[in-house]
């Protein structure tokens, strides 16, 4: 990180932020402690193998002051009827606006009641105590890297979504977060959400990111997620509103005995968007399931990185991510799966795929194994190229124009990550926006 502007930045925001923690909550020492942590030199540096490809400090350094803090309610006039409508491209019933990492109470929409919760952290607190103090001892048990750290750090209000055992939700959860006001040129914000699923239960969560159109924000999320014994989730990441937006999000999965997670991501919009999805399998029979899929144009920047920790047997991988990179755009993949001793028995399939649109357009792929078991089935691999020339011949030679004949045919690459989505509402509408932007660049 550029210590000559970020860090005496940081420090003016932990001295803001310190003032106003009551010292009732146990988080507020976590806090304390992540800042610590970033104190003794937690901070990236151009040499982090991670962060070889994206230089994510430096340019946030440039754009943004770091020594800025989010209010709770800041910006609540950006809220209104016709921006509202821009969130909701796709008509889901349970849904809630976090507006600038702050949960929108007025926003907040259960048409029915149903046996599940959404709150903030504060107003979670006096039921379930238990359950975050528990959360927040031991997040800093296992290594973090320095955004986790600055989230942990500086976040208001988080979010808890809590799933009670044997609970099956036939309809999505969808958290629209906003970001941006009037008042400054650019914007940082922390959200944080820790989901918690009961055993045996069964939900769709989305999570759409969205900001205040040609104005410059960073959000510093992370996401939490507790998976119990035979539970399963969907869980989406739509990254597709917010050209100018700056975005590091964090997602950390863990998951019991004979769960299954099947993950989401989908990202062409945001001028550098890095995202952290790590998976913890931590007991026999768990599965995961992670399928990307990124459309870059013009200097878009897309940077993201898996990680999958098999640590007991018979738990099950299988990764799928496909980019379309146009124009001066970069993408990065940097997939990451260990097999621990005690993992027999797992099975881990990695695979990432890239078609280049222009000679100028950049991918940095990287698929990884490290494994210490014997008895295993893993494989990885990647690809880097152009429109296959013959398939283009071949639909040309029946009389379909060359544009139209690359149109189908990119159509036909990303599908194999769409089609996989099982909300009929959601897939039509990334066919559609995905259509729009294609559209657009031929």
């Amino acid at each position: 990180m550029e210590i000559t502007t970020t860090y005496p930045q940081l420090q003016e925001a932990w001295e803001k932020h310190r003032a106003t923690l009551s010292g009732q909550y146990s988080w507020e020492k976590i806090q304390q402690d992540a800042y610590t942590l970033l104190e003794q030199g937690r901070f990236l540096t151009t040499k982090s193998e991670d962060y070889k490809y994206t230089p994510t400090t430096r340019i946030l350094s440039d754009k943004f002051n770091w020594s800025h803090l989010p209010s709770p309610g800041e910006g609540e006039s950006l809220l209104t009827p016709s921006y509202i409508s821009t969130l909701l491209p796709t008509s889901f019933d349970h849904h809630a606006i976090v507006l600038n990492g702050a949960l929108n109470e007025v926003t907040y929409a259960l048409n029915d009641y149903l046996p599940f919760e959404v709150m903030s952290f504060n107003k979670a607190y006096p039921t379930y105590q238990q359950l975050l103090d528990n959360y927040f001892e031991n997040y800093l048990a296992i290594p973090r890297g320095p955004f986790s750290l600055i989230n942990t750090a500086f976040f208001k209000q988080g979010l808890l979504i809590h799933i009670p055992n044997n609970t099956i939700l036939t309809k999505p959860i969808c958290i629209y977060h906003a970001t941006g006001n009037f008042t400054t040129n650019s914007h940082i914000n922390y959200p944080r959400i820790l989901l918690v699923m009961g055993s045996n239960s069964q939900v769709s969560l989305i999570n759409s990111w969205n900001s205040w159109p040609n104005q410059p924000t960073f959000t510093n999320a992370v996401i939490d997620i507790q998976v119990g014994p035979h539970a399963q989730l969907d869980y989406y990441t739509l990254q597709i509103q917010g050209q100018k937006a700056y975005q590091v999000i964090t997602t950390n999965c863990y998951q019991a005995e004979h769960s299954q997670v099947n993950s989401y991501t989908f990202t062409w919009a945001g001028e550098l968007v890095r995202n952290n999805l790590l998976f913890y399998l931590q007991a026999p029979y768990a599965q995961s399931n992670m399928y990307g899929l990124y459309y870059l144009n013009g200097s878009q920047h897309v940077d993201n990185q898996t990680t999958v920790d098999h640590q007991q047997p018979y738990t099950a991988s299988q990764e799928i991510y496909k980019g379309i990179v146009a124009d001066k755009s970069t993408g990065v993949f940097n997939g990451k799966v260990y097999v621990q001793a005690e993992a027999q028995k797992t099975n881990a399939f990695q695979t990432n795929n890239n078609i280049l649109l222009s000679e100028e357009a950049t991918i940095h792929t990287k698929p990884q194994l490290e494994i210490w078991a014997d008895d295993v089935k893993c494989s990885h691999g990647a690809t880097v190229g152009q429109l296959d020339e013959h398939q283009l011949f071949y639909l040309r030679a029946r009389g379909i124009p060359y544009e139209v004949a690359k149109h189908m045919l990119l159509h036909a690459f990303a599908d194999e990550v769409i089609g996989k989505v099982p909300l009929l509402s959601l897939r039509d509408y990334l066919k559609k926006s995905l259509d729009m932007r294609l559209e657009h660049f031929f």
